[in-house]
Order: C-alpha cells, then sequence, then structure tokens
C-alpha cells in the first residue's frame, strides 16, 4: 500500500516575505536606500526651526521605515513622520515633451530639544 502514500506529509509554516522583513529591521545600510537626500527649499528651512525636517525618500518607503532609519542614521527618534506624494508633471525642454520627476518625501517632526546636522 506504499504507492497510495496515506501519510500526511508535514507542511513547514510560511515563512514571512523578505519585503516585510527588510522594512521592519532598517540598520544604517539600509536607512541610506530609504532617504535618499534632505530637501532644501526655504520653506524647509524655516520648518526646521519648528522642528520639522524634510527629506526626500525611496518612492516605497512607508513611515515607519523612514522613522526607523532617521533614528540609525541621526541617533534621534522622530515625533511624526508626514508623507507626501510629489506628482510628474509635464515639460517641454527643446522642443520635446517630457516629465519632470515626481517622487515622495517626508516630513520628520522631532522633539523640541533635538536637532539634525544637514551639511
Amino acid at each position: 500500500m506504499s504507492f497510495l502514500n496515506l501519510r500526511k506529509k508535514k507542511i513547514a509554516p510560511k515563512e514571512e516575505p523578505k519585503h516585510l522583513a527588510v522594512v521592519s529591521t532598517v540598520v544604517s545600510s539600509l536607512a541610506s536606500t530609504v532617504l535618499l537626500r534632505p530637501h532644501i527649499t526655504e520653506k524647509a528651512q524655516t520648518a526646521q526651526a519648528r522642528g520639522v525636517f524634510v527629506f526626500e525618500v525611496a518612492p516605497r518607503a512607508t513611515k515607519q521605515a523612514v522613522a526607523q532609519a532617521v533614528a540609525a542614521l541621526y541617533k534621534v527618534t522622530p515625533r511624526k513622520v508626514a508623507m507626501v506624494t510629489k506628482q510628474k508633471k509635464n515639460i517641454t525642454t527643446k522642443g520635446k515633451p517630457g516629465f519632470s520627476g515626481g517622487g515622495k518625501k517626508a516630513y520628520v517632526y522631532l522633539k523640541k530639544g533635538d536637532k539634525i546636522e544637514i551639511v
């Protein structure tokens, strides 16, 4: 009766998807892939006086990943993170139509005494 294989095989539990494991365990090497660069504009400079720092982030970054990346790179804990998606815009360069780059930016709110040194 071995050809019927009546015994049930043990099924291994499913592993957590890799992309969730990467987001939940952000270390300093992965933090630089989440935070692309600081977003330096006049509006961002005035916001820094109130403890709000603006960063351009990866398009698939989440609030939790940004908070962990800021904590890993700058050694401060954010109070709140707000995400904004920048839309692509139609532009014309040298008579040819195209798009300006869209993207995503994050507003990182810090506690009153905390600061980030952006050079």
